[in-house]
């Protein structure tokens, strides 16, 4: 109950977290997308079921906030989720490659779905999604939320009891 608890308040913190950087931090008129890094994270340590629920979760709230299409973000995040989940095995998620890898990748997702989605329903594209600066400023945060996020889950633990 309470990792479920946590990884919810993780999930809020980053929706809030993200929210904020777009209007008072915008990088080219950008903020990473620290959802997406933390549905990357949450399916590395949980698996593709986890990540298909935490991300179709997340991306109901951020389409709450958002002006695309409401159904994107979810559908996309939990695309997301699954892959990274399903990987989880083959790869290393302390390797900082493999965060820039996944960060890259999930990025490129999130444009690719965004294009085809909003080009089939409307006729120019809702939200412009800048092929460079986008997964860069999201590559570039990965590793940072990563360290972030391990020392809170190990935080977590330890004080539900069941950490070292």
């Amino acid at each position: 109950m309470r990792k479920n608890l946590s990884i919810i308040a993780t999930i809020i913190f980053a929706l809030v977290g993200q929210l904020l950087w777009v209007e008072f931090l915008p990088i080219f008129g950008y903020a990473p997308d620290l959802v997406l890094i933390t549905i990357i994270y949450l399916s590395l340590h949980y698996g593709s079921l986890s990540g298909e629920i935490y991300g179709f979760f997340s991306g109901i709230l951020v389409d709450v906030f958002d002006v695309s299409i409401f159904g994107l973000k979810a559908l996309v995040f939990t695309i997301i989720g699954y892959l990274c989940g399903t990987f989880s095995r083959q790869l290393d998620e302390l390797e900082i490659k493999t965060q820039i890898l996944l960060g890259f990748s999930a990025s490129y997702i999130v444009i690719i779905f965004s294009y085809l989605v909003s080009s089939i329903f409307v006729t120019k594209l809702v939200k412009e999604v800048s092929l460079v600066v986008y997964p860069v400023v999201n590559i570039v945060m990965a590793p940072f939320m990563f360290r972030l996020y391990d020392w809170w889950f190990e935080k977590v633990e330890k004080w539900s009891g069941k950490g070292k």
